[in-house]
């Protein structure tokens, strides 16, 4: 099987920007290792099942873009700091998410 790991990350954890475009990911739950990431992008993967819950831990991030739906996006109302969000090819629901406008 072919797909991509990020534990890689735990070698940079001062990694302040960071773009993965991996059609095989499954997992972001290693972004913990980057706490310190200001800009995050997420392009489109094959699998609709990855998880955006970890996102909500990246507390310091500011721009995030997203291409194509993943579950918990709902997470992203947790990022505080975040000032700029760009979705491309997202569906969004109004019952499962909902992004707090006074996070723009």
């Amino acid at each position: 099987d072919d797909f991509a790991d990020l534990n890689c990350l735990q070698l940079l954890p001062n990694l302040k920007r960071f773009a993965i475009d991996e059609w095989y990911l499954l997992d972001l739950t290693p972004l913990y290792l980057v706490r310190n990431l200001t800009e995050l992008s997420i392009g489109e993967t094959k699998s609709a099942k990855v998880s955006y819950a970890p996102l909500a831990n990246l507390t310091s991030l500011k721009k995030l873009y997203v291409n194509g739906s993943k579950k918990d996006m709902d997470a992203i109302s947790k990022l505080t700091s975040l000032q700029t969000l760009y979705l491309n090819s997202v569906t969004l629901d109004r019952k499962s998410t909902r992004l707090n406008s006074s996070h723009t």
